[in-house]
């Protein structure tokens, strides 16, 4: 039981940081407003957040 604890603490842990990654870079391009085009500006902004 202990390990799924230390998992899901661990899991929160990571999303919390690529949330945090991916609010502070932003792009300058623009992308239409679709779920596609979203997913993928999400993906670009954690590229260029990349240190």
């Amino acid at each position: 039981m202990a390990y799924l604890y230390k998992t899901l603490a661990e899991t929160v842990s990571s999303a919390d940081y690529i949330y945090s990654k991916s609010t502070i870079s932003k792009t300058s391009v623009e992308y239409p407003q679709t779920d596609f085009a979203n997913r993928l500006k999400t993906i670009a902004q954690l590229i260029n957040s990349g240190d």
